[in-house]
């Protein structure tokens, strides 16, 4: 809601006349307005200015939502990765399709042509991508960002896709196997052998032979079935044995068989099997001999061509993200651990490693140190110099991102740390708890160490208050509450027997919010110190499964849960915290969208409260936990808005108009109000002899500190250049200026941070100069595009890249030097971002 700028008598006057007047003026508006006050408006005045009070108090900004969000890691369970015409293409098991540039930062692939199913794997070859999954689903691709369905002609799940000896495969359910040279016409292969139920795992070739693992229909055997052309009527059957296969894979010169126990055979012509288990040798990271047993095993694997890369699970690490590396096949050497996921797949591609599995995806530059692209958080917390977001990966598997910008994320996890549930800054260090460990950084950020180690503990979330921290979590007894002054020691405050969701320290008090372990009702603990604690769950007339937040707006508290008779979101307010039947104004979400249940059956969702505005976010339990982002200004009336997207929001931090949230599956949400700090605020820039000069003009200052000047060349990563002054409280117009003397080539974005001696800013609206180079690295037009295609001009190969209106990839194309005309006939009319290398334009289709 942009402000308002007339004066009260102008808006009175401006009302008034409109329900006085009845015929048009004679009068000049002054002397209108004159008369008018004198005679007609005091009667109305008060009247006025009660019903604008009205209005303004119950009249609700929208906010601008925006997400960021790469590729989830956690449980996101990534079926495959492939790679072809510049670009890396991932896929969900949920039916969701990412690309990536480099294999690292990935963005969602939005396209009407990707159905809703559930996709197994994904292979590149002829120029093209194939993607498979259940019933019978085939999609193709050129660029990995325009999908179409293909007919398969069965409708048996599909297992695996492989393009081999020109031509694609696939793999499924039931002996299924299809065939295809361009991926859009296929054919049905008749095997002819074996059992007619067995299930196709996957398919490999070597040595002039095609090869299939299987197994029966409960899930066990070792079954190879193999053909030398391919077609109907050609294939043989072999059962190597008792046992279950995990993969048959051709790997740089034999077939290795890896099965789910220990036990691996080689074979060069896939038909003599030798049994190579006893014959493996075993060094460990430790530099000494292991045993290669039945508490170790294989996958898969590949060879790089030097070395082959076998992943599984090992007895040195207690389980998966084992990486075993061999020079001759047999002697192994187990590397330390760096990820851990359960490998259902892997690929060396573009000299890049991946696996992928049950977790998401991980890649490494050296097949030895692998890292998650993003992080599954479950907490986050500012330095106000740095953002910081803990969570875990899987079980005994933790991960530490952090932030200058809360764009580009970086991981900081060290080796081997355990998962981690809470964060929070004490003004001088970062401090994070989990399971059976405390860790902190006091370099903002930067770097990590364990500090604690509590025995058969583990913390769900801390806060600092009152000179120290204080944890909730649980032992080998039950519930507990406990404090510290550093973090390294911890002393139990309270062991009362709950279940708690969150512990915050709101304007000079504790709470720790969940639910009791006998009733299973909401309850909310209180403290003053954080070592003597109370019970002050409030006496409501509907029964509480839980509360999970608190925030406090100057006047009130309010706290937020779900109710018991259906996980709907709510929320209850006091201003005397200690009376349980003082809890009044119950706020619902107003209008939620027919048969959802907005709200959460586990804790989920976090709130804060900044400038008048209440913000946070709820999980639809009706439908797969889809994500909402809730807003209110008063805290009583809510309003949902979809982010279509199933993370949930461990934290969120206030920052004056503008709202963090950070969850699971890097769910990474902002949240913004119109950040005008001062009223009447302009603010230009200019070239001005290659240099950028920036001016801004203000009007009725009032308690302004500086205003930070910020520099992007993205548009996005922003980096403090300098300050200015403010000149003082004022109602008259104030003019300042700023030169930036040495700007980018190509397109500078700034934008200002007022900054109030309270500590609250806002941001102004973003501004751009353009310094050109002599050479133009790209060109295109016409702009506005009407019906017709888009000509983009540049000087050397480059990535171009088209984004539209919401930040997702709708184009991505390795494009020659020259001119190349792009149809964007199939692109919706609206404004667009096109950026090739490091220049970004504006192009507008209309």
């Amino acid at each position: 809601m942009k402000p308002i700028f007339l004066s009260l008598e102008n808006l009175l006057y401006k009302i008034t006349f409109s329900i006085v007047s009845k015929k048009q003026p004679v009068l000049t508006p002054i002397a209108i307005k004159n008369n008018l006050l004198r005679q007609c408006v005091k009667p109305l005045l008060l009247a006025v200015i009660l019903l604008l009070s009205i209005c303004v108090a119950t009249q609700a900004q929208a906010p601008v939502i925006t997400k960021n969000m790469g590729i989830p890691s956690g449980n996101a369970n990534c079926s495959g990765v492939a790679y072809g015409n510049s670009v890396y293409i991932a896929i969900l098991n949920g039916g969701y399709i990412y690309q990536s540039a480099d294999g690292e930062s990935w963005s969602k692939v939005v396209d009407a042509g990707i159905p809703a199913g559930t996709f197994t794997s994904i292979s590149f070859g002829a120029g093209t991508f194939v993607v498979v999954g259940q019933g019978g689903l085939i999609l193709t691709s050129a660029n990995g960002l325009n999908w179409t369905s293909r007919t398969s002609g069965t409708t048996q799940n599909l297992t695996n896709v492989q393009f081999l000896q020109s031509a694609f495969y696939v793999t499924g359910m039931n002996t299924t196997l299809r065939r295809s040279t361009d991926g859009i016409t296929w054919s049905s292969i008749t095997i002819g052998a074996g059992t007619a139920t067995d299930m196709f795992l996957y398919i490999t070739y070597g040595s002039g032979t095609l090869v299939i693992s299987a197994r029966n229909t409960s899930g066990s055997g070792i079954y190879v079935y193999k053909s030398a052309t391919g077609l109907s009527n050609s294939w043989t059957f072999q059962d190597l044995g008792f046992g279950t296969v995990n993969r048959v894979q051709y790997i740089n010169d034999r077939f290795f068989v890896f099965l789910s126990s220990h036990e691996i055979f080689t074979s060069t012509n896939a038909s003599t099997w030798t049994n190579i288990t006893a014959s493996i040798t075993l060094s460990l990271p430790n530099a000494t001999m292991g045993v290669w047993n039945s508490s170790n095993q294989i996958f898969n694997g590949f060879y790089d061509g030097t070395k082959y890369h076998f992943f599984g699970s090992s007895q040195y690490y207690s389980g998966y993200g084992s990486v075993f590396t061999a020079t001759t096949g047999l002697n192994f050497s187990l590397q330390t651990k760096t990820a851990y996921i359960v490998p259902q797949g892997s690929a060396y591609l573009n000299g890049k490693y991946f696996q992928t599995g049950n977790e998401g995806i991980v890649s490494s530059p050296d097949g030895i140190t692998y890292k998650y692209p993003t992080g599954n958080y479950m907490s986050v917390a500012s330095s106000g110099t740095s953002y910081a977001g803990v969570g875990l990966v899987a079980s005994n598997t933790g991960n530490i991102f952090t932030s200058a910008d809360y764009v580009t994320w970086t991981a900081k996890t060290p080796a081997n740390q355990q998962e981690l549930y809470g964060v929070v800054h004490n003004g001088s260090k970062y401090l994070a708890v989990g399971f059976t460990t405390v860790v902190e950084s006091t370099d903002d950020g930067a770097s990590w160490n364990q500090i604690a180690t509590p025995a058969a503990t583990t913390y769900t979330g801390v806060a600092w208050g009152n000179s120290k921290f204080v944890a909730m979590g649980y032992d080998g007894v039950g519930a507990k509450i406990a404090y510290s002054a550093t973090g390294a020691t911890w002393t139990t405050a309270s062991t009362a027997d709950n279940y708690y969701f969150r512990i915050k320290y709101v304007n000079g008090n504790f709470f720790a919010m969940g639910s009791d372990n006998i009733s299973y009702h909401g309850v909310i603990m209180h403290s003053t110190d954080g070592i003597t604690w109370s019970d002050i769950t409030p006496t409501l007339p509907y029964v509480v499964s839980y509360f999970n937040d608190v925030i406090f707006d100057g006047t009130k508290y309010h706290f937020m849960g779900a109710e018991a008779s259906n996980y709907n979101f709510f929320s209850v307010s006091t201003a005397t915290i200690t009376n349980p039947n003082s809890f009044t104004n119950k706020g619902t979400i107003t209008s939620p969208p027919g048969g959802s249940q907005l709200g959460g059956d586990w804790g989920q969702g976090a709130f804060a409260y900044s400038n008048g505005h209440f913000v946070g976010s709820v999980n639809d339990v009706a439908d797969g936990y889809k994500t909402y982002v809730v807003y209110s200004n008063d805290g009583v009336s809510w309003t949902a808005t979809a982010m279509n997207e199933t993370t949930s929001i461990g934290g969120v931090i206030a920052e004056g108009n503008v709202f963090r949230l950070l969850g699971s599956g890097d769910g990474k949400i902002t949240v913004s109000y119109s950040v005008l700090g001062v009223h009447n605020f302009e603010f230009e820039a200019a070239l001005v002899n290659g240099q950028s000069l920036l001016q801004w003009q203000t009007a009725d200052e009032q308690n302004t500190k500086n205003f930070v000047i910020q520099h992007s060349s993205n548009g996005h990563g922003w980096i403090d250049i300098d300050s200015v002054r403010s000149m003082g409280n004022s109602s008259s117009v104030k003019n300042y200026s700023y030169t930036h003397s040495k700007p980018e080539k190509g397109i500078n974005y700034y934008r200002l941070i007022q900054n109030d001696i309270d500590g609250a800013f806002t941001y102004s609206k973003i501004v751009s100069v353009t310094l050109k180079s002599a050479i133009k690295p790209l060109s295109i037009y016409p702009n506005p595009v009407v019906n017709a295609p888009l000509n983009v001009q540049l000087q050397q190969t480059t990535l171009v890249s088209i984004y539209n209106s919401t930040g997702a990839l709708v184009f991505s194309k390795q494009l020659t030097a020259g001119t190349q005309q792009l149809d964007v006939s199939g692109l919706t009319k609206g404004t667009y971002t096109i950026k090739a290398g490091e220049t970004v334009k504006q192009i507008i289709i209309q």
